[in-house]
């Protein structure tokens, strides 16, 4: 396995890779590039978020296409790196994505007390970069790929797992890029249900104690009663209740005074409770008669 990391500018790019022992720097040479993979095709090339990002970045290289645009196309587009062109699927990369779900690498260096490098190369730059230039970028890439490297360490349980279910799933290493639903899936030999069936969760109904209560806050409900029509799982409804802004979904609602802060010793009128609600929805489940249905 190979950890792998990637830099791109308006005229410049590269590449970096650790084996766990030595480090291998890429920059501005296509063929280097494509030797490399050659050699290490079969590895399984880890990086963090390669998965959304390296991965077609190094693709586009192999396949003579300007990294910049593909990477502008991701990051300043916010488009999907495989829409970018179906030749993507003609380059065969086995990769693992090592990163931890709502956290950054920088995140996680922090929690690791390891030197947090800020990259000191304006990556908006439009002319070549100069040897400096390089020097630094190179610093700052290499420790991207060392702290994925650790960052791997600390989740190797977890790509244990993963592994797991690849070979559960009788599936090669190049599934490791599957999700854990995608490999669940395949074990469990799950069937894509129809679309009418999966259009009955927005045939939701009120539960009695609603039916029951004047909620006097008939926008809510008018926006929910909306949902049933567009099923639009990605609707979202923002109001002000109560003085607190609050927004709500299909899947629940949050609520919270922006920047709001609390000082004990000064607002002695009020008192300020945290309440973690345990065991909320079986309970509800359980009080309201909701019925959970499986099917088979």
């Amino acid at each position: 396995m190979i950890f792998v990391d990637c830099e791109v500018f308006s005229k410049n790019w590269l590449v970096v890779t650790f084996d766990g022992k030595d480090f291998t720097y890429i920059e501005d040479d296509t063929k280097l590039l494509q030797q490399y993979y050659q050699d290490h095709k079969h590895d399984l090339w880890i990086g963090y978020n390669i998965k959304n990002y390296d991965t077609y970045i190094i693709k586009a290289i192999l396949l003579g296409i300007n990294p910049k645009i593909v990477n502008d196309w991701i990051i300043k587009d916010g488009k999907a790196g495989w829409q970018f062109t179906n030749k993507f699927k003609d380059i065969e990369l086995n990769i693992y994505d090592c990163m931890v779900f709502g956290k950054s690498l920088k995140q996680l260096e922090s929690y690791l007390g390891v030197n947090i490098h800020e990259t000191d190369v304006n990556f908006d730059i439009k002319r070549p970069l100069t040897e400096e230039e390089k020097q630094l970028n190179r610093e700052y890439c290499r420790d991207d790929v060392y702290n994925t490297a650790l960052v791997f360490q600390h989740t190797q349980d977890d790509f244990k797992a993963h592994m797991g279910l690849c070979q559960l799933a009788g599936e090669p290493i190049s599934s490791m890029a599957k999700t854990k639903a995608q490999l669940s899936a395949k074990i469990l030999k799950a069937e894509r249900l129809a679309q009418s069936v999966i259009d009955e969760e927005y045939d939701f109904q009120y539960v009695q104690c609603v039916k029951d209560y004047d909620y006097k806050h008939k926008d809510v409900l008018a926006f929910f009663d909306g949902i049933r029509n567009t099923k639009d799982p990605k609707s979202k409804y923002e109001t002000e209740l109560y003085g607190v802004p609050h927004v709500f979904g299909l899947g629940g609602l949050h609520g919270a005074i922006e920047n709001y802060f609390y000082d004990g010793e000064q607002d002695t009128d009020n008192v300020l409770l945290h309440v973690d609600v345990r065991l909320n929805v079986p309970i509800n489940n359980d009080s309201m008669g909701f019925i959970i249905s499986c099917r088979s």
